[in-house]
């Protein structure tokens, strides 16, 4: 359970939660959340042969983590946020980018083509680097599940507090779950991950699509959520104002249940190898091995590369 700290939980006003092994599945209750990941194995080749079948697609990542899952309810409201690779590979199912080309592309696509046209397919190329533009999963109070974008998230200028994230409070809860990955017929690496971090006062979440084409290109698609909620009572106190007065004056105090507002950040960022060295970034190497470090090379250079930048607002 290294990944929780049970004594500053507890000191926070916040409560751990298992299942019934308390190995596969953990979690937190704080301030108004329910936090819980779920992490398994993965997913069998019957498994996999099903989804594809659902999908009508031949491939997927060679390590797809069916089980796993990061799931956050906030308990007023009932909405639920949860990060999948299900959903994730039907995002990528629905919205197919044009294919990237490598030196062993028609090889690799002529290797497959009388599956392709067994299994009566209308093209032979297709994205088989697996990037999705997929940003979570909200399901509201009646259950609905919205994969993408929705009515309810709205444009704002608001920013994270880096400040908060940067503290020096306790974190409560850490995860990093690895949804799916693919080494691409050894021409590069896709990941699809997802990490949580939660303090006293706040959670952040990082989903992140990493991609690299030996060669080629390197893609890095990123979604931030946070919330700030302050503390665990989800109250806030309206100081100078009287029961029922909606303005200044007076010296109570009228507490009310204080709205929560989770932000989200989507970025997109890409560019051929050759590109991003014009642009004075590090030639193609070691620094692209993982997001992590491609992060760090594709700021440096920014805003090249940039192709998508939102920033929204949902109050729940």
């Amino acid at each position: 359970m290294k990944n929780i700290d049970e004594h500053a939980v507890t000191a926070a006003g916040g409560r751990v939660l298992l299942d019934g092994d308390g190995v596969t599945k953990s979690g937190i209750s704080i301030g108004g959340w329910t936090i819980t990941s779920t992490e398994g194995h993965i997913a069998t080749d019957a498994k996999a042969e099903q989804f594809k079948e659902e999908l009508g697609i031949l491939s997927i990542p060679e390590q797809w983590y069916a089980s796993n899952s990061l799931d956050l309810e906030h308990e007023a409201s009932g909405t639920q946020f949860s990060f999948q690779a299900e959903d994730a590979l039907r995002a990528w199912r629905a919205h197919q980018l044009a294919a990237v080309h490598v030196a062993a592309s028609e090889q690799w696509t002529h290797s497959r083509k009388s599956e392709m046209e067994a299994h009566h397919a209308k093209q032979l190329e297709y994205d088989w680097t697996f990037t999705t533009d997929y940003s979570g999963t909200v399901a509201g109070p009646n259950g609905k599940e919205e994969q993408h974008d929705s009515a309810s998230w709205e444009a704002t200028p608001d920013q994270m507090d880096r400040t908060l994230l940067t503290n020096r409070d306790p974190i409560l809860f850490f995860e990093e779950l690895l949804l799916y990955e693919s080494e691409l017929e050894d021409n590069g690496l896709s990941t699809l991950s997802v990490k949580i971090r939660v303090m006293p006062k706040c959670w952040y979440v990082l989903l992140r699509f990493f991609l690299r084409v030996d060669g080629v290109m390197v893609r890095l698609r990123e979604t931030r959520l946070f919330c700030h909620f302050g503390s665990s009572t989800g109250e806030i106190t309206n100081l100078g104002a009287e029961p029922g007065d909606g303005g200044g004056g007076g010296s109570g105090g009228e507490k009310k249940h204080a709205a929560m507002v989770v932000l989200r950040e989507v970025k997109f960022q890409e560019g051929t190898f050759e590109e991003l060295k014009k642009a004075g970034a590090p030639p193609e190497g070691p620094v692209y091995a993982d997001g992590d470090t491609a992060a760090v090379a594709l700021a440096a250079v920014a805003p090249i590369g940039l192709t998508k930048y939102v920033m929204e607002k949902l109050s729940l």
